[in-house]
């Protein structure tokens, strides 16, 4: 079975960090598959993506796909438009799924719902039970899961906040978040990527055996290569 190489990275949305995340570039073996877990702007300044984009079409070939969700430093009212300025290199998913031919294997890509941006003032309830609106949330991540697994080989869940409980840490049992893991109740994605934990102390843990990485680069210092 053909390996797939993938490089992953997300929170490059300061000069400090795009500078680490160029230089990282710089010296990295081309992928297979360019995964960007959000947070790629600033406060919403999505005119920064050009230098995100400028950035991987100097360094990947026209034939390396590059998969993106949406991070909170991505405004809800600039996403429509930062989608519409890169679609010609990067596919966003939002509450969706693909599945790509990759070094000759099925990969699909699963993506939860944006969060939202950090100015927001409301709730991310929206105004709806606390239940209702998790159950919709639950259902529909556990059914792009559950459909993605059943055409493609090999399932990643993209995400850009953490997969795990809140009171997870380092010295404790480490467990998903209670919605992640109902989601996952059916299938299980292969891996999970995401983003936001800038300082965590491990860059790759495992809960009953689904390997998680955190590609936040003020966590890691450099883009994550994934090797499936």
């Amino acid at each position: 079975m053909n390996t797939v190489r993938i490089a992953a990275v997300s929170d490059v949305h300061s000069p400090r960090y795009f500078a680490e995340f160029e230089r990282s570039l710089s010296l990295l073996d081309t992928p297979d598959l360019f995964l960007l877990a959000g947070d790629m702007v600033n406060r919403g300044l999505i005119q920064e993506y050009d230098r995100v984009v400028n950035a991987l079409e100097a360094k990947l070939e026209r034939t390396v796909p590059i998969v993106s969700c949406l991070g909170n430093e991505e405004y809800n009212e600039d996403r429509m438009e930062l989608v519409e300025q890169t679609r010609h290199m990067i596919r966003f998913l939002e509450d969706d799924a693909i599945v790509l031919e990759v070094a000759g294997r099925e990969i699909g890509i699963v993506s939860g719902p944006a969060p939202l941006d950090r100015r927001s003032k409301t709730t991310e309830l929206g105004g709806r039970s606390i239940r209702q609106r998790f159950e919709q949330r639950i259902n529909r991540l556990s059914s792009l899961i559950e459909e993605t697994a059943e055409k493609a080989s090999y399932t990643i869940l993209l995400m850009h906040y953490s997969p795990l409980a809140e009171t997870s840490s380092a010295g404790d049992e480490l467990l998903f978040s209670w919605w992640i893991a109902e989601a996952m109740m059916t299938t299980r994605p292969d891996l999970i990527v995401h983003g936001h934990t800038h300082s965590a102390t491990h860059s790759r843990i495992e809960i009953e055996g689904t390997p998680i990485y955190n590609v936040a680069i003020p966590a890691t210092g450099v883009i994550t290569r994934i090797h499936l």
